[in-house]
């Protein structure tokens, strides 16, 4: 991103969980709408995107939509082995599908960054920040997403350890190629190395972040509305304890 550099600043937590995951929250209590509507808006974009891709669980939801509006009942069990029968065809045809939404929709995330950057930097946000991803680095947010949907899902198909790993070293990936305009090859390698520098904390600020976002089922599921989106605000927070809050130096 041009106009964003290093810097530090006091808006930067400690490199410590706490302190990451305090900041985080702050932030996240003022951007809430903001990541409502990101849910909003990625749901959208997946059943749409979905009713151009085939797959074999679209016939599953189709009997299941009509036997719930003919008043029967819906058997979980049935579901459960309709879907280990289906094969390993239908599993890879679902890897891609979410392996490509997962790239589509990383500028849509990035743009969730920014307002929570703008909110801790006390900036009026709008609306349309929300969609900055798709103005600017647009490709390289695009590929970045594909790079790490398929290094993540490969990681723990071969061994769940791997895709735990990869999933953490997420966590600072998006605001990096955002805000620094890199490439998605020097934003992993730089991932890489800030993450491994401290895995301890990054792995505590992984669980934690699990732990908040997963706590929204307490409430009959709908709850997780409330906190799916809070990861994000994570990843801006944990940017600014390791690289520093970035700052605008250009705003033509």
């Amino acid at each position: 991103m041009n106009h964003f550099s290093e810097f530090e600043r006091p808006l930067a937590p400690q490199k410590e969980s706490g302190s990451i995951i305090s900041h985080a929250w702050e932030n996240y209590k003022g951007i809430f709408i903001y990541a409502l509507l990101y849910l909003i808006i990625a749901f959208v974009i997946g059943a749409i995107f979905s009713l151009f891709i085939p797959s074999g669980n679209q016939e599953m939801y189709k009997e299941i939509i009509e036997s719930v509006q003919n008043g029967g009942s819906v058997d979980i069990d049935e579901i459960i082995a309709t879907q280990q029968s289906m094969g390993i065809g239908s599993s890879i045809i679902n890897i891609i599908i979410s392996t490509i939404m997962g790239g589509l929709l990383y500028p849509l995330s990035a743009g969730l960054i920014f307002i929570a950057h703008k909110f801790n930097s006390k900036q009026n946000i709008d609306i349309s920040d929300l969609f900055i991803g798709y103005k600017q680095n647009t490709v390289n947010l695009i590929l970045y997403g594909l790079l790490m949907s398929v290094i993540t899902t490969l990681g723990f198909y071969i061994c769940i350890l791997p895709g735990i790993y990869f999933a953490i070293v997420s966590i600072i990936g998006l605001p990096i190629i955002f805000f620094e305009n890199q490439t998605p090859i020097e934003t992993l390698k730089k991932a890489l190395n800030i993450t491994n520098s401290d895995f301890g904390t990054f792995l505590v600020i992984g669980i934690l972040t699990f732990l908040i976002s997963l706590s929204g089922l307490l409430l009959c599921c709908i709850g997780v509305l409330l906190t799916a989106g809070f990861v994000y605000s994570v990843q801006y927070s944990t940017y600014c304890a390791y690289c520093g809050t970035p700052y605008e130096i250009n705003k033509d």
